[in-house]
């Protein structure tokens, strides 16, 4: 078994306090009909926006949000239950889009910068 198992919670990577607050903005604005609102996916965008920077691989960002995801909900007091798993699928298939979304985004413009052709 690896030390990297034994991991404690307390020494997960974190989101900053600017990422918590998109996250809640996420998690306080669903639509009524159980899809993602746009006010969803724009607070979840700008989240991931802000993680371009990290030095995480996408997996390790993944892990992370839902981790934070987690907190969030337990913080705004969400009752266990169907429509708060609903809720957290919904917003990690957000992110995963969104994530790698912007990554394809990045390499594209990256790709158009080599080429010289922006």
């Amino acid at each position: 078994m690896s030390t990297e198992s034994l991991r404690s919670i307390s020494d997960r990577p974190t989101l900053t306090r600017t990422q918590r607050h998109l996250l809640k903005n996420a998690l306080e604005s669903g639509s009524g009909d159980g899809s993602a609102s746009r006010s969803q996916r724009e607070a979840i965008r700008q989240l991931c926006a802000t993680s371009r920077d990290a030095a995480q691989s996408p997996e390790q960002l993944l892990v992370t949000f839902k981790g934070a995801l987690v907190d969030a909900a337990n913080e705004a007091s969400l009752p266990h239950g169907p429509q708060r798993n609903d809720l957290m699928s919904r917003l990690v298939s957000l992110f995963i889009e969104e994530l790698y979304g912007l990554r394809i985004e990045q390499r594209a413009r990256e790709d158009e910068a080599c080429r010289g052709t922006s």
